[in-house]
Order: structure tokens, then sequence, then C-alpha cells
């Protein structure tokens, strides 16, 4: 998604100085998606790999809720269903969140 968004950068930003414009002579010009990824891994590869981490650590508290879940098995108290409800919904929406963060 990275390499989208800084390919349309690079268009919509042209100088066209000389008439070729930064992404080359064509709009699928290879020279321009290695640009992309280059640039992406040089200057924004701790945004990638924070992102990374909050992604990893979201799925790590779903499996322990999950594991939880699995081991006390089907709970008699209604308020511990109700509690345990209320944790696995905000931890997939948490997850979700640090998705849909990551992607955009």
């Amino acid at each position: 998604l990275y390499g989208t968004a800084y390919a349309v950068k690079a268009w919509y930003f042209a100088q066209n100085r000389s008439g070729i414009p930064e992404g080359g002579h064509t709009f699928c010009d290879c020279r321009l998606s290695l640009k992309a990824f280059c640039s992406g891994l040089c200057f924004h590869s701790g945004s990638l790999a924070c992102g990374a981490f909050w992604i990893a650590l979201a799925r790590v508290g779903q499996l322990l809720l999950f594991w939880a879940q699995k081991k006390e098995g089907e709970a008699s108290n209604s308020v511990t269903k109700c509690l345990r409800g209320c944790v696995n919904f905000l931890a997939d929406c948490f997850a979700r969140f640090i998705e849909m963060v990551s992607e955009h």
C-alpha cells in the first residue's frame, strides 16, 4: 500500500522538467515501484516494525483469551460469561483497529 501511495504522490506532484515524470516513460515503470520499496525500507522501517509489533501483541492477547476460555470450559456464572464476552469483544476491536491503521 505504501508503494501505491508513493507512486500517486510521484505522479500528482511531478515537476516534469525534462518531459519525463519521475516514474519513467509510462505509468507501469518498475523503477518507481523499486524506488517506493527502497524508500519504505529506508525511511519508514520503524513504522512498519511498530505496526507489526502491535498486531502481534493483539494476536497473542487473543490467543491467551481463547486459551483461558477453553481451559475454563462452559462457565455457569452469568457474570463471568458477560465479562469474558466483553473482553473478547474489546480484544477483537483492538486487533481490527491495529490492522486497519496498518493498512491505511
